[in-house]
């Protein structure tokens, strides 16, 4: 089995571009991995476009020594960006050989550890799904507009409404445009 070519399929989506990833082989095989910086899209792009040349013609079960030839084989030492590419190719390549073998990739990296996982409800995720303006921000965010008192109450009003609709955990966090939740002050 031999790697044919690396698709990237940037997927727009409110207040995101998702970075899915194709692996395609000779045998009609294909790998889907995911690229995690989702605003530096078009980098990712390139990067992928950059590595095929040492990827396609290549076995795409040997994934340490195709991750060790993309992580080593440029002058400059890999970064966020190379490491996110790498992880989507990486993540595609293990697709293929659980594909190829006929078992999921958990079992090919060690077996089930767990019975379930715990989710958590991030605002952000919450907002974004509802608002399908691309610059709106989410309600953590919008909620911090205020005083601390009202950004406090804002956060609980928020917390109130996630748990009535079924959720058990929720996660929040400062703002990425500046705002920060001061909850010392809150305290006080």
């Amino acid at each position: 089995m031999r790697i044919t070519d690396i698709e990237c399929i940037p997927v727009q989506a409110p207040g995101r571009t998702l970075v899915p990833v194709l692996v395609h082989t000779d045998e009609g095989i294909s790998g889907v991995g995911e690229a995690g910086l989702q605003r530096r899209w078009k980098a990712i792009q390139g990067a992928l476009e950059h590595m095929k040349r040492w990827l396609v013609g290549q076995d795409p079960m040997r994934i340490e020594y195709l991750w060790q030839r993309m992580f080593r084989g440029g002058f400059y030492p890999g970064d966020r960006l190379i490491g996110s590419a790498i992880a989507a190719i990486d993540i595609a390549l293990w697709d293929i050989k659980g594909k190829a073998l006929g078992v999921p990739v958990y079992q090919l990296l060690g077996g089930r550890c767990r019975d379930y996982v715990q989710c958590f409800l991030s605002p952000t995720y919450r907002s974004t799904m509802t608002e399908p303006d691309p610059d709106a921000k989410d309600m953590f965010h919008r909620a911090l507009g205020g005083s601390v008192q009202e950004s406090c109450e804002a956060v609980v009003k928020l917390a109130k409404e996630c748990i009535a609709d079924g959720h058990k955990y929720f996660r929040i966090g400062p703002g990425s445009d500046g705002n920060v939740f001061r909850s010392r002050a809150a305290i006080r």
